[in-house]
């Protein structure tokens, strides 16, 4: 496995020669494909690429005389140089629906078969895709062999950067089961002598290789695959066997032929010995200067190659993101460092290049160095990655991620190290994990339940201590269990239109429900619910609280409210009789008791004119008192209960009116609609007071100068309107003060159920409108 750091300084690489290249012709083709894919493309011990691309495209170049750089990253890696425009082509990729939308493939050169292998202490896994269900299955990155599986509903694929690492993890049993091309596992297998340790399953699928560009490069693609189509088949052949290798031939028919051929060469030989002496003297001459000539050609080309290799690593070397740095064995003294590892420790060239890592800050000691870097580096094949934390003069600390092995540079071991500074990365995954601690403490304390269940079945995957609480089932009871098979849900369809909600709005809030506990009580739940991505799929996230008891007790206050308005109506229906009664009772028997007065006042008059005129003049005056009095009580038997309403709303309405406007000389205007409108008393009563409170409330505080009465009903309801032209007030604010005369209208329609609308802006009146039932 490579490094990070290293890949970053080849995508470095990538992006110098992209830039320079053009197509008609192209000057260089950067190829890339997965670097651990052998016999298609590995790396040697020596680090260089080998394999059947390198000799391909070496071959493609030479047909054609383009220049080809090949380039091995993870395969994933891979993939994105492509979009991005740092590689040209991607070689080695299998033709999928998906990434036809992203790449223009070449024609099918190999077919390659996919399976599963896994470890040997494991039965029952065959290429059913049912079989796998449940185990880890290992997978590189990006891999078409993953995506078949995902798109079969697998979700515990677990990625790796390539192939060898996807082995390695099998090897120490991270992973039971993994998913490879048989090519590559076949090989990866063998050379880490696994192979008693695996077994393979039937071919999932068959592949068919393909190299590929960027979508919408088809004149690229046409160029390349005409310098293909110049490839004779003995050349692909040839390419083949150096990396798959030559059938074995019996060894009976091998010796027979080769007894047959000594023979032959024999008798030539004797034959023509002392005739063809000149002759192959001459032949060896010319066949020696032959090879010399190739010999010189060959060097000439191997070191026109290495010059330009050189000066594309000297720029990655110069250009690279990551640090790169060459040190000593012994001292740790560095000989070359790129300007990335002077920004990284914040020292000037100078301050670096010379002094020892020790000297740096690096390191707090040279043993510490020896026993962490330069000896695991030094042992065959070491190659050293670390974390380690270092601190800049400033007094910064930084996190780095380092990779160190052996080198050798003109003749002298040197340590090579790959600096890469992960300090923000290292900071935001503190973050991200004391976010998800406080997120965990959030859930478990939150006095809502919280659930995680599966969008089919409800099966909870997470349960909090309140969920439990309101549900009465232990976590250990939920976790793996289905929400419906628990009974959690006593109307199932009710389940199903919160889910089929969910998946459509994506997500529900402030929904009241019931959810049936352990005990089989039923509690009535106010609940919010989305859909969320969770391990790989989609589950939905519930939050539900308890509502059981307040909706008892707003049950409970809305009877309380119900008696009282049932109990106001009662008083007011016993205040009506009381005033009517009073009212008949002034107007009746006081009445007639003052009119009686008057008359015998008037007799005595009529009798002390001639004897007395003094006092049938005082008589006279206590008369026009007594009027007023009789005046005074009709007023207040009016007022009482006015006498008018006897005979209907419309002749108190009119009543009423008159005397409003005698009183405030505020003009009024009645319109009444359909006629004759015939209402029961307790409704002609409470409309008749309605309008009373209305006027009073204008003549107190409109400042009007006409107000219009509206009265009209339909077969199931009659409709009161007052408007008047005054300064109007706020409604909200009014209701936020203790205005009786607005709460006693209001109270009396909600006795009758009746519905009150009051509309007013200031400086343009306002309407009050009344409706009650017949």
């Amino acid at each position: 496995m490579r490094d990070r750091a290293a890949t970053a300084l080849l995508i470095a690489l990538l992006a110098a020669g992209s830039a320079q290249a053009a197509f008609t012709p192209p000057d260089v083709i950067v190829v890339v494909s997965d670097d651990s894919y052998p016999p298609y493309l590995f790396r040697a011990e020596s680090g260089y690429l080998e394999g059947i691309i390198v000799d391909k495209w070496a071959l493609w170049s030479r047909k054609t005389g383009v220049r080809v750089s090949v380039v091995g990253l993870e395969w994933a890696k891979a993939q994105e140089t492509v979009q991005d425009g740092t590689a040209d082509v991607i070689d080695a990729m299998a033709y999928t629906e998906a990434r036809s939308k992203l790449y223009e493939f070449s024609s099918p050169y190999a077919d390659v078969d996919a399976s599963v292998f896994f470890n040997k202490s494991i039965t029952g896994i065959n290429n059913d895709v049912i079989s796998m269900r449940g185990f880890t299955i290992g997978a590189k990155e990006g891999s078409a062999c993953a995506a078949w599986l995902q798109e079969r509903g697998i979700r515990t694929i677990r990625p790796y950067p390539t192939s060898d690492a996807v082995v390695e993890a099998a090897r120490a049993r991270e992973i039971p089961l993994f998913c490879m091309d048989m090519p590559a596992a076949q090989y990866l297998i063998y050379r880490k002598s696994l192979a008693d340790e695996f077994r393979v399953t039937a071919p999932l699928y068959s592949a068919r290789f393909h190299w590929a560009v960027a979508k919408g490069r088809t004149e690229l693609r046409d160029f390349i695959q005409a310098g293909f189509g110049n490839f004779t088949t003995d050349e692909l052949r040839e390419i083949d066997a150096r990396w798959m290798g030559h059938p074995m031939r019996s060894a009976l028919e091998t010796r027979y032929l080769y007894y047959a051929a000594a023979f032959a060469l024999g008798l030539i030989a004797t034959a023509g010995l002392l005739a063809a002496w000149n002759r192959t003297l001459s032949g060896r001459v010319s066949s020696r200067t032959a090879e010399l000539r190739n010999a010189l050609d060959s060097m000439e080309r191997q070191m026109e190659a290495l010059k330009e290799s050189e000066e594309r690593f000297g720029q990655v070397f110069r250009l690279s993101p990551d640090g790169i740095m060459v040190t000593s064995v012994g001292e740790g003294r560095v000989i070359e460092a790129n300007d990335a590892v002077c920004r990284i420790l914040d020292r000037t060239r100078e301050e670096v290049i010379g002094h020892t890592v020790v000297e740096l800050g690096v390191w707090r000691d040279a043993f510490e160095r020896k026993a962490m870097v330069a000896l695991p580096a030094m042992t065959p094949g070491g190659i050293r990655q670390y974390e380690h934390v270092v601190r800049t003069p400033k007094g910064e600390k930084r996190d780095l991620l380092a990779r160190t092995t052996r080198i050798d540079l003109q003749g002298e071991t040197m340590l090579l190290s790959m600096i890469r500074d992960i300090t923000e990365r290292r900071r935001s995954e503190r973050l991200l994990e004391e976010s998800e601690k406080r997120l965990a403490k959030m859930i478990e304390a939150s006095p809502e339940a919280i659930t995680i269940a599966s969008v089919e079945d409800g099966t909870f995957m997470l349960v909090n201590p309140a969920a439990q609480r309101l549900s009465g089932w232990t976590a250990a009871e939920m976790i793996g269990k289905s929400a419906i098979a628990l009974g959690f849900w006593p109307d199932p369809e009710e389940r199903k239109r919160l889910v089929s909600d969910v998946q459509r709005l994506e997500a529900v809030h402030a929904r009241e429900i019931k959810l049936q506990r352990k005990d089989g009580k039923v509690r009535d739940v106010l609940c919010s619910a989305a859909l969320i991505d969770f391990e790989g799929g989609k589950f939905v996230l519930f939050q539900g609280m308890d509502i059981t008891e307040r909706k008892k007790a707003e049950k409970e206050l809305q009877e309380h409210q119900e008696l009282l308005r049932e109990l106001s109506a009662h008083h007011e229906t016993v205040r009506e009789e009381e005033r009517a009664h009073i009212a008949r009772e002034i107007h009746d028997e006081m009445g007639q008791a003052l009119t009686a007065l008057k008359m015998d006042m008037a007799v005595i008059g009529l009798e002390s004119a001639k004897s007395a005129p003094k006092t049938a003049k005082e008589i006279q005056g206590l008369k026009g008192r007594v009027d007023d009095i009789i005046q005074l009580v009709r007023d207040v038997a009016a007022a009482l209960r006015p006498s008018a309403l006897d005979l209907g709303i419309l002749s108190g309405i009119e009543w009423l009116v008159d005397e409003f406007q005698k009183r405030s000389g505020i003009r009024c205007q009645v319109k009444v609609e359909d006629g004759e409108i015939h209402l029961k008393e307790d409704r002609s009563i409470v409309l008749f007071r309605i309008l009373l409170e209305s006027l009073t409330n204008i003549s107190r505080h409109a400042n009007a100068r006409n107000v219009e009465i509206r009265l009209r009903s339909n077969a199931t309801h009659v409709r009161l309107d007052v408007k008047d032209d005054g300064r109007g007030f706020d409604v909200d604010a009014a209701r936020g003060r203790k205005t009786f005369g607005l709460l006693g209208i209001r109270e009396r329609v909600i006795m009758l159920h009746g519905t009150l609308n009051i509309s007013s802006v200031p400086g343009e009146g306002t309407q009050v409108s009344v409706s009650i039932p017949l």
